[in-house]
């Protein structure tokens, strides 16, 4: 009898903390991050829209990214804001401004 009672207890021990516990709700899905020129090609690649920002902006660089010509050229977790240190990408159209007007069109996305 004293090894039923025994069992109980653990049992009732092991199952308390359960019993008492607040109820487990659902985590929320992370919200997307917002994209940037602080994205990487990766992300951006990934997103229609963003695609279609960068194609209104910087078309050959644009084209140069998502045709697969960048692969094994640029890694992909290059951000935007570090390709435009690459003085090829600034003749391409990547300056500041380009930057900043990109920057900007990512944000209302």
């Amino acid at each position: 009898m004293k090894t039923v009672f025994a069992g109980a207890i653990a049992l009732a021990l092991i199952a308390a903390p359960a019993a008492f516990a607040a109820p487990q709700t659902p985590a929320a899905a992370p919200a997307a991050a917002k994209l940037s020129i602080n994205s990487t090609l990766k992300a951006l690649a990934a997103d229609a829209k963003a695609k279609e920002v960068l194609a209104k902006h910087i078309p050959q660089i644009a084209e140069f990214l998502f045709s697969g010509q960048a692969d094994g050229v640029l890694p992909p977790e290059t951000t935007l804001k570090s390709l435009a240190e690459i003085p090829q990408a600034v003749d391409a159209g990547l300056s500041p401004d380009a930057l900043a007007k990109i920057d900007a069109d990512l944000a209302k996305l």
